[in-house]
This record gives structure tokens, C-alpha cells and sequence, in this order.
């Protein structure tokens, strides 16, 4: 009887203490890190890291790039998450400024938002904002569509001319990256996603930048 109650006693303790614990459920920030800091593999088995000078979207060993990487560990190296196979993770660029006077020559030089990641790459855009920063300047006028691009190919919905023409104001201007179903594009592996005016004329007038944040997935192992 003596040693059931004990038993009994010990059982409510373990009941209320574990009671008591409360769940910690605050975020948790991803580790960052450059390939150079990175943690030795066999302290980090199994575990996740971000790398941001990625030289390519699946380096975990060269850095001294700017592209971010996901990184595990299998205990003894590290290598990229996707495994070679790809990947579905949503990357996102910096904010990257347009000047005016790239927006008036955008269709000749069409500025490189993501380079090409290498070898057996492709570059899905998902979605982008353009900032246009019009604080008291001259509206831009006689150009054509704005749009994404990757290796000349449309990657996104565009901005007509008769609706970039004439903003009076700084606004956000959304973009959507274009599903595969809905164009042909051709063999775009190993090429850069760019931002350009569709097919000319260039732009006229016009005195506003532009801030334009990306968000992309490269797809790996192609």
C-alpha cells in the first residue's frame, strides 16, 4: 500500500510540474551566416543555416557572392537544402534603385535584378513592387510597357505605358510573375531576370527613380 501511494505521489508531481512549463511560442530567427563563418558540419548535424554570399543558389563552400542560400548539415559537410533538385524557397532582392536615367534608357540597358545562377538554373519570378519615388519631378512620357524579363522572355504582367505615362506621385506599382501555362519561353536556363521597357520607344521626359524589390525562386538540378 505504502508503494502505491509513493508511486501515486510521484506520478501528481511529475503531472504539476509539467504543468507549470509553459510553451515558449515566439519566433525564432533563421542563424545567418557567410560560407566563411559557417559552423563546422559535425557541430551542426542536421541543422538549417542561412548563407548570404552564396556564389551560386546552390553554394554552401565558395561563397564570397550575394546570393542567399539555404545550407544544411549532414554531419559531415554542408550542402544546400533543394539537394540538387530544386528548390521552393521564396527568395527576396534588396531594394534595388532605377534612375532616371536608366528608366529613359531601360529597353537598351535592362537592369539585372537577379543574375543568372549558373549551369542547370532557372529563374521563376513570383511576385515584385516598384516604387516609383516622384517627390516634385517631371512625369515621364512617350515610352513603352515596363515588364520582367528573363533571357528576353516576358517573366511578369506589365505596366502599360498609358498607366506609367504621366504618375503625378510616388505610388507602389505591383507585378506578378507570370505562370508557366500562360507563355512559351523558350530554354531561359542560366539566364538573368531583368527589369526593361518591352520593345521600345524609350521613355521621354522624366525625372522619378524607381525601388524595385523582387521575389524569386531558382529552381536547381535542370
Amino acid at each position: 500500500m505504502k508503494k502505491l501511494l509513493i508511486t501515486i505521489s510521484l506520478g501528481l508531481l511529475a503531472l504539476s510540474t509539467l504543468a507549470a512549463q509553459t510553451v515558449d511560442s515566439s519566433p525564432r530567427a533563421m542563424t545567418v551566416f557567410t560560407v566563411g563563418t559557417l559552423p563546422t558540419a559535425s557541430s551542426w548535424t542536421n541543422k538549417i543555416a542561412l548563407v548570404t554570399d552564396g556564389a551560386s543558389a546552390g553554394d554552401c563552400t565558395v561563397g564570397s557572392g550575394s546570393t542567399r542560400v539555404l545550407c544544411v548539415s549532414n554531419g559531415s559537410a554542408w550542402a544546400a537544402a533543394s539537394g540538387g533538385g530544386g528548390t521552393s524557397v521564396v527568395l527576396q532582392t534588396p531594394p534595388i534603385t532605377v534612375s532616371a536615367a536608366q528608366v529613359k534608357t531601360v529597353n537598351a540597358s535592362p537592369v539585372t535584378i537577379v543574375a543568372a545562377q549558373g549551369a542547370g538554373t532557372y529563374i521563376e519570378l513570383v511576385s515584385a513592387v516598384v516604387e516609383y519615388v516622384c517627390a516634385s519631378c517631371t512625369q515621364y512620357t512617350s515610352g513603352n510597357n515596363l515588364v520582367f524579363k528573363i533571357g528576353g522572355a516576358w517573366a511578369s504582367t506589365d505596366i502599360t505605358s498609358g498607366n506609367f505615362d504621366g504618375i503625378p506621385s510616388t505610388g507602389l506599382i505591383p507585378f506578378s510573375g507570370l505562370p508557366s501555362s500562360s507563355v512559351w519561353i523558350g530554354d531561359r536556363r542560366n539566364t538573368a531576370l531583368t527589369f526593361t521597357n518591352d520593345s521600345g520607344p524609350e521613355y521621354a521626359t522624366g525625372t522619378g527613380t524607381l525601388i524595385i524589390q523582387a521575389n524569386y525562386i531558382v529552381h536547381t538540378g535542370l
